[in-house]
């Protein structure tokens, strides 16, 4: 931590580092589902360091294009704001853009079938992470048939 991190914030009572923690919550949220205290948080946390306020806006915008409402929007529309917010991030955030990037490009066609039909492989991605977990607590077992005779019963 740096010396500034325990000074107290003008108007406030709390240190920069209590500002961080109280506001980690309210970050998640839309910024219409806000109470009064935590618009004053973040009123004071967007003043001190802007490129948090920038990177909530971003995390905003892509929500609004997520949205379930824009399944009437035809495909070429869904990819060039894709495409529109991820030239905005590259130019804001220079160092991180290659990775988003990299992951929208290798996940765009998931994500865009997500409007056509409403659903994504999130049941399919649960399973998965149950069975690793399964695996995982029963290491080392020696009678692999009845490894696999435990997983179907406990899965079937």
């Amino acid at each position: 931590l740096s010396p500034d991190d325990n000074q107290q914030i003008e108007d406030t009572l709390w240190t920069r580092k209590q500002l961080l923690t109280k506001s980690r919550y309210l970050l998640f949220k839309a910024k219409e589902k806000w109470n009064d205290d935590e618009m004053i948080i973040a009123i004071h946390l967007f003043k001190l360091y802007p490129n948090i306020k920038l990177a909530y806006e971003y995390v905003q915008r892509l929500r609004q294009w997520y949205n379930l409402e824009n399944k009437i929007q035809p495909k070429w529309w869904l990819e060039k704001h894709l495409e529109q917010w991820v030239e905005d991030i590259e130019q804001d955030f220079p160092k991180s853009s290659s990775f988003i990037r990299k992951m929208l490009i290798k996940h765009q066609e998931n994500i865009i079938f997500f409007f056509s039909d409403g659903l994504t492989n999130s049941k399919a991605e649960n399973l998965n992470g149950k069975i690793q977990r399964f695996v995982a607590n029963n290491y080392g077992l020696r009678n692999r048939d009845f490894f696999y005779y435990r997983l179907q019963v406990y899965f079937a």
